[in-house]
């Protein structure tokens, strides 16, 4: 068999119905065609359309398998050979007999053409050759998805229990092994070379580095500071001084009116006090003056015989080293008696922890994502609707939508949506969806407590124009989204009518009033014809859907449906702007 038998089958067959329309030329010039020529007009040009709908199906077909399609598989070449012979019995030997076959004058039998006969059975087997075209494409292409899926792996046979481990041994599987060894290859030991830190690796000694690595690092051990030498004065025994002399009334009252300790300036009597203690001893130098004692420090600084910074709940000393802060409280009563009451902090926390850290504000958190997000739909995923609004959307959307949150989540909601959309890895693509999601969420439920306030301002009718724009786009890209793309279509309408209603000035100012008509108008005249096999395909289906429609209303949308599928046959502009039926 050769190795591109379908492909012959398939030139064969668009080659007899080439042959048919040149049987079609040569009756038009032989014969007199009177009543019957819009028929034979109307069968030589279904001639032509299905040979080239189904080469275009085959080459179409051809770009997606690959060089498969030219050898096909059995069915589809017997299904193939039935239609080429259908053509050379039924429709070429009828055009022949009509072409060259002459006339019984004597019996005067004139026979019908049949010309809409024999468009019937090519539009039948036009048929018959699409679905078979498809049907092996739908064939091959399940052959290559089970090919792509992983094969069942024989499952292991049981094997004998394995002997229990001694104390010293530990059995674990082959997955522990890997984590403990790439967790020996991320760990190093610090050691000193010379007075610098030279790292080790744990699993590859002979891998080292000065630079600190990334990883687990087992630290050197950090040698205690020595304790410090006293210095000479420190060892000199200091001049005692009462606390009740500093603490008396009399220099308690001359601190207050005199800032500066002068010692000329005390009273009288404290001179000659003084004197008198220096003259008693006049080895002795006159100590200094003494510091305020702390009398409410916490337990550990009186532990550790240092003075108490007496700030609460945490100290500095008990902060600074993760200690449980424990101050005594003195209560003073009526009598002269004194009683301690211990309190406890709440938590060893450090100081710093006490610190407020500043007014906080119910405002919405975004991450790092959703700033992605935005960038993706500045520059890529903005809504391109209305025609040349495309200035609109990448520079006064953004600014409007930092006072509306609705308005943003809409657009992280179409952003994310078009990510996942082309997200290759699974795991990422769910991710972002569900991020979609959420967003949307968010901005339809702002979206309705908004709206049910009312529309006052200018920026906010925007703003909620904007936010249906987006969420009408993303429907597109969900799943059973029909629904909801029909109610933001309405919501827009509505919106809008209401802005205009109030006179509100709208941003997007072709919008409404068919002024996006005069910008399409010329680009559509230039645009080129869609497929012939899609439109067709197209009409075949709303031809199977036509007797489920019941109702008047159903009906009506069919027949809209079935005008703007015929009238994008001769030009996209008549399918866009086909005329509604009354």
């Amino acid at each position: 068999m050769s190795p591109s038998a379908f492909k012959q089958q398939v030139t064969q067959l668009i080659s007899e119905l080439t042959r048919c329309f040149e049987l079609c030329d040569a009756i038009r010039a032989n014969r007199r065609l009177g009543s019957t020529h819009e028929a034979l007009d109307s069968l030589q040009y279904g001639l032509k359309e299905s040979a080239h709908g189904i080469q275009l199906e085959f080459n179409a077909l051809r770009k997606v398998i690959g060089s498969r399609m030219d050898l096909g598989d059995e069915t589809a070449r017997n299904s193939m050979n039935r239609a080429i012979r259908e053509v050379q019995t039924s429709i070429q030997a009828r055009l022949f007999d009509i072409a060259y076959r002459k006339r019984d004058r004597e019996t005067h039998d004139p026979e019908l053409p049949g010309f809409r006969d024999l468009l019937r059975k090519v539009e039948r087997i036009e048929d018959t050759a699409s679905d078979t075209l498809e049907d092996l494409g739908q064939r091959f292409e399940s052959e290559k998805q089970e090919a792509a899926k992983p094969k069942p792996q024989p499952q292991p046979k049981k094997e004998a229990p394995k002997p229990k481990p001694k104390t010293d041994e530990a059995i674990i599987s082959l997955k522990e092994l890997d984590y403990l060894i790439n967790h020996m290859k991320n760990s190093w030991v610090e050691k000193s070379v010379a007075g610098k830190s030279l790292y080790v690796n744990v699993f590859d000694d002979k891998k080292t580095q000065w630079e600190k690595p990334e990883g687990f690092i087992k630290a050197l051990p950090r040698q205690p500071k020595p304790a410090r030498t006293p210095t000479w004065e420190q060892q000199q025994p200091r001049r005692p001084v009462r606390e009740e002399f500093w603490d008396s009334p009399t220099l308690a009252s001359l601190n207050s009116t005199s800032p500066n300790n002068n010692r000329n300036e005390l009273p009288l009597e404290i001179q000659q006090t003084n004197n008198e203690a220096y003259t008693a001893n006049p080895t002795k130098k006159p100590g200094r003056r003494g510091h305020k004692k702390s009398r409410r420090g916490c337990f550990n600084c009186k532990r550790a015989r240092i003075k108490c910074k007496e700030n609460r709940p945490s100290c500095d000393y008990c902060a600074h080293r993760d200690l449980i802060c424990e101050w005594p409280d003195v209560v003073r009563e009526s009598q002269p008696q004194v009683r301690t009451v211990i309190r406890k902090a709440q938590s060893p926390v450090r100081a710093y922890a006490q610190i407020p850290m500043g007014i906080q504000h119910q405002i919405p958190v975004f991450n790092m994502q959703d700033f992605r997000l935005f960038n993706y739909f500045i520059e890529k995923a903005y809504p391109h609707h209305p025609i040349e609004s495309d200035w609109i959307w990448t520079h006064d959307i953004p600014n409007i939508a930092a006072d509306h949150d609705y308005l943003l989540h809409s657009m992280l909601a179409l952003a994310g949506s078009e990510l996942a959309d082309k997200a290759s890895n699974p795991s990422t693509q769910h991710q972002l969806a569900c991020t979609a999601i959420s967003h949307r969420v968010q901005a339809i439920t702002s979206l309705n407590a908004s709206l049910a306030q009312g529309i006052t301002r200018v920026e906010q009718g925007n703003a909620m124009i904007a936010t249906c724009f987006s969420l009408l786009f993303q429907s597109v890209l969900i799943d059973d989204g029909l629904a909801e793309y029909m109610s933001f279509i309405r919501g827009t309408v509505a919106v809008g009518m209401q802005m205009s209603i109030k006179g509100l000035t709208i941003l997007f100012d072709k919008l409404f009033e068919d002024k996006e008509m005069e910008v399409l108008e010329p680009l559509l005249l230039k645009a080129p014809l869609l497929e012939p096999v899609l439109v067709k395909r197209a009409l075949r289906s709303l031809e199977r859907i036509e007797p489920l429609c019941q109702t008047r209303l159903e009906r009506e949308i069919y027949g809209m449906l079935l005008s703007t599928t015929r009238a994008l046959i001769t030009s996209s502009r008549d399918g866009t702007y086909s005329p509604l039926p009354p």
